[in-house]
């Protein structure tokens, strides 16, 4: 019994060493500081190409698209995170989805910045997304009837570029955004409530009750700055528009509800600028 024990020990080991061993990891990746001094940041993975390019990036930008995270959903770490920007030229040799290069991007972070992280939950304000008058939807929200399958197929087989959308301008199976705006087409409730999360800066939940997908039409004027810590400034606000509170009831028939419960926050333990290669 104790060889079988024994035994036992080793494969736990060896496999864990394995799980290690094969995190997924870009096949090669450079990272140089950027001394430009410009402000706009790119962050790109063209479809198909096993490419991952990032110019002028912030790492708090990068952790929290490796992560899924909204902005205040990160705490912790040192002030270069969020002045000192980065190019980062990576490749994979194998088809790799959205997950899959955010999992790379998290191991890159973990291996040349040495980044160390561990949630925990913190007690915040948010918003339940509920029905502003139930039974009720806004004149710019409707149920999706666009065949998206159908038009992801033919998209496939076209050059890369913005969601295609009908003749009012209905973004169709995507979605556009300005600081000011949302279009979007084939989106359910839960989508559209981590949407609004980056835009009011607060968790926000689904609960209207609504299944399936819709395609819907809002403008706003943004209740706080658009820009990123380090960021280019936000563009000019139109004083005119509606508030998103105000421009969730009237075009959409929803309304969000302040609330206060526990956050998911992802908080920075050790971070290191890298070595340039």
């Amino acid at each position: 019994m104790r060889y079988r024990a024994g035994m036992l020990s080793v494969c736990v080991i060896a496999a864990a060493t394995l799980t290690i061993a094969q995190a997924p990891a870009f096949d090669v990746a450079s990272v140089k500081v950027n001394r430009s001094g410009a402000q706009a940041s790119r962050i790109a993975a063209p479809r198909g190409t096993g490419r991952f390019d990032v110019t002028n990036a912030l790492v708090h930008t990068l952790t929290l698209n490796a992560f899924g995270l909204q902005n205040f959903q990160l705490a912790g770490g040192p002030s270069w995170i969020s002045n000192t920007r980065f190019d980062i030229a990576a490749r994979t040799n194998t088809a790799a989805s959205r997950d899959d290069l955010s999992a790379m991007l998290r191991t890159l972070l973990a291996d040349r910045f040495h980044l160390e992280t561990h949630r925990e939950p913190r007690d915040m304000p948010t918003y339940a997304l509920l029905l502003a008058r139930e039974g009720h939807l806004g004149p710019l929200l409707t149920r999706t009837t666009t065949d998206c399958e159908a038009l992801i197929r033919a998209a496939a087989a076209a050059p890369p570029g913005p969601p295609p959308t009908s003749a009012n301008g209905q973004t169709l199976c995507g979605m556009s955004m300005t600081p000011s705006s949302l279009n979007a087409g084939n989106l359910p409730m839960a989508g559209l409530a981590t949407t609004l999360s980056g835009i009011v800066g607060r968790m926000v939940k689904d609960e209207t009750g609504l299944d399936g997908a819709f395609d819907l039409q809002l403008t706003f004027t943004p209740e706080r700055s658009s820009a990123m810590p380090g960021g280019p400034a936000a563009p000019p606000i139109d004083a005119n528009a509606p508030s998103i509170f105000a421009a969730l009831n009237e075009q959409l028939g929803l309304k969000l509800e302040a609330r206060r419960a526990p956050v998911d926050v992802l908080v920075i333990d050790r971070v290191e600028m890298p070595s340039e290669d």
